[in-house]
């Protein structure tokens, strides 16, 4: 059998994508709480309280779809240890 095929390659797209759905959100609080405290018409604790409780919604739901594929990375991960 030739070694290429026995090989399992490191999911570099499942990783960076991840990285990104971690980074991306990050960016836009920044951007959002720095837009809010720099607004003086509005009252700004009344809508970051409210974007709170949708960020947490938000989260938590993502979560829950995010796991699995934390978890086939990992399994990928153990494979490629395993065959080594």
């Amino acid at each position: 059998m030739n070694k290429k095929e026995n090989t399992v390659k490191f999911p570099i797209h499942l990783f960076c994508s991840l990285m990104l759905l971690s980074f991306i959100p990050f960016v836009y609080t920044l951007v959002r709480t720095n837009l809010i405290a720099n607004s003086p018409e509005t009252d700004g604790l009344g809508i970051a309280g409210h974007m709170e409780w949708f960020d947490l919604m938000n989260e938590t739901i993502q979560a829950f779809l995010i796991v699995p594929l934390y978890a086939l990375l990992n399994r990928c991960m153990g494979t490629k240890k395993l065959e080594q």
